[in-house]
């Protein structure tokens, strides 16, 4: 119900369900929204009251969200857990795993004339930039409070030791107007610093539950910060600390390196710190496709993607495609095989390929599988993402990977009693680095 009415205020329609919160609170419980919140405790009875719900009606979901409460334990004495104590918080295993998982989330976006990895011999002063750059970083929604953030400015400094000046100036805040003495102290910074760590992204303020974003853009005054900035010093490694895309065309024509660290987690500065300077090879791949502006792309109102949402439908140049993200090192894909051309539609097929590190240093690459139908009955996506597989392989190795396609995963929901069936026909397989980059392409034929 609370979906069905607004975050705004109460009785203020949200999804223009009703702006009456009652009749949105009957509507939710008939459509078989067992559970919710205020919104349920204070509108139902009133529903009863009024006539839009039975007593049966609220019966019946009370006892569905009873049921998964009994399935999961709420209401018995005890549970295992309840032998799981407060000494586990902060087990050295648990935060070598934060560290691991921001690690290989690191997304290297750009990398202009190979700026980065950076070198610590040669890199004796560095500038910390912008609002995600200290302590205060975000670490996104639904998530603990940890004892110890490593911030980007702590964990350069614990990389780099005695051995380079690591200083830091916000310049701004994520969403606040331009301070034009914070933005001075953050150019004279740069300007004195061997090399500039700009950190700029967004918080809870710019996106969260309940919260949608009306651009691509930088929020705030960062766009400012990051062009005065660069225009002091263009020895730039742009670091991206958001969720959402951000449509950073500016920088990528300009700055040398561009990171999407995410919403990285107590651990982030160490594993961006690590990334920055080689210590780790970026290997993480964009889970969407990042538009260069909203030229081109649907308004938010418009829930059907094929309307040219994604980077099935999107027919335009994004700013970074579905599936992208660069290496330090270099990757070969070859000798793609079919274990057969033409299979039933109840069949599979067994896709191979080798995947040989070309490079001089040890690098992750995220092998995919995408398929396109040639002829339908249907307007067909453009490329749909089956399979992908992280592999991680030293210079010179190469790797045979072999992914299984079922027939039934080509499968398209048609309506009526058709339901989601396979359509025969001819599909395009290609396999590659992103959606944007297929290396290798074959032929295979469905049958009835």
């Amino acid at each position: 119900a609370g979906n069905l009415l607004s975050a705004d205020g109460p009785g203020e329609p949200g999804h223009r369900c009703s702006p009456d919160p009652v009749v949105a609170a009957a509507a939710a419980i008939l459509a078989g929204n067992d559970s919710d919140d205020q919104q349920f405790q204070d509108n139902l009875p009133k529903a009863v009251e009024r006539g839009l719900l039975t007593e049966a009606d609220v019966d019946r979901a009370l006892a569905n969200v009873l049921r998964v409460g009994f399935r999961l334990g709420a209401f018995d004495p005890a549970t295992p857990w309840d032998t799981i104590g407060m000494d586990v918080v902060r087990k050295p295993e648990h935060l070598a795993l934060a560290l691991r998982v921001a690690q290989e989330s690191m997304t290297l976006l750009s990398n202009r004339n190979n700026f980065l990895p950076l070198r610590p011999d040669s890199v004796k002063s560095v500038a910390v930039i912008g609002p995600a750059g200290d302590q205060d970083y975000p670490t996104g929604n639904y998530y603990g409070t940890p004892t110890v953030k490593v911030g980007v400015t702590a964990g350069l400094r614990a990389l780099l030791g005695e051995g380079a000046s690591v200083q830091f100036e916000a310049g701004t805040t994520f969403t606040g107007p331009a301070d034009p003495e914070a933005i001075a102290r953050a150019v004279a910074l740069a300007k004195q610093s061997d090399v500039v760590v700009l950190c700029l992204g967004t918080n809870g303020q710019v996106e969260a539950e309940g919260r949608d974003r009306r651009d691509l853009d930088l929020p705030g005054a960062q766009q400012q910060l990051l062009e005065a900035v660069f225009g002091a010093n263009r020895r730039v490694a742009l670091v991206l600390l958001n969720a959402g895309p951000l449509a950073t065309a500016w920088a990528h024509d300009r700055v040398p390196a561009v990171l999407a660290a995410w919403y990285p987690g107590e651990a982030g500065g160490t594993a961006i710190a690590r990334a920055l300077f080689g210590v780790d090879n970026p290997g993480g791949k964009l889970p969407y496709t990042v538009y260069a502006s909203l030229d081109g792309v649907p308004p938010q109102n418009e829930y059907d993607v094929s309307k040219g949402y994604t980077y099935q439908y999107f027919k335009g140049v994004p700013l970074y495609p579905f599936g992208h993200g660069l290496s330090f090192t270099r990757f070969r894909f070859s000798n793609l095989q079919l274990s057969a051309a033409r299979i039933r539609a109840n069949g599979q097929v067994d896709i191979s390929f080798d995947i040989t590190n070309t490079g001089t240093r040890a690098g992750a690459e995220v092998a995919q599988l995408y398929t396109h139908q040639l002829r339908s009955r249907s307007y067909q996506p453009i490329r749909t993402l089956r399979a992908f597989q992280r592999v991680l392989l030293e210079p010179n190795e190469t790797q045979r990977i072999t992914f299984t396609l079922p027939a039934a995963q080509l499968a398209w929901y048609q309506g009526g009693k058709t339901g989601f069936a396979v359509e025969p026909g001819e599909f395009d397989i290609g396999v590659g680095a992103s959606s944007d980059n297929i290396r290798l392409r074959a032929m295979l034929t469905v049958t009835k």
